[in-house]
């Protein structure tokens, strides 16, 4: 994405915007999967319904970024910092924690 932005290619946007895609997609299906395999049968919608709304909520970065970019100054590095931070966060929680909960065999 960043070389994109920095050459202005449509050929590199189009492959970025694939590969920006795909991983957004897996990213989905592998938490909607995790939600199922977590979640018992009485809580299966609501929590959907939870993990649907935070991701989706996700999409809107782009949109915060882009309107903050105009503006310029240290606000809009040390926000990306802190996606990075929040993210590397989130991974290592789920890197910790994943198989706490499979179902018993």
């Amino acid at each position: 994405m960043a070389a994109a932005d920095q050459t202005q290619s449509w050929v590199l946007g189009i492959l970025a915007a694939a590969v920006s895609g795909s991983g957004m997609g897996v990213g989905m299906v592998s938490g909607v999967l995790e939600v199922q395999r977590t979640a018992g049968p009485a809580d299966l919608a609501g929590l959907t319904g939870v993990f649907y709304a935070i991701a989706y909520s996700g999409f809107l970065l782009p949109t915060v970024l882009a309107a903050l970019a105009g503006h310029g100054g240290p606000p809009v590095p040390l926000l990306l910092v802190a996606i990075t931070a929040m993210a590397a966060a989130c991974g290592w929680v789920v890197l910790r924690s994943y198989r706490r909960h499979l179902p018993a065999r």
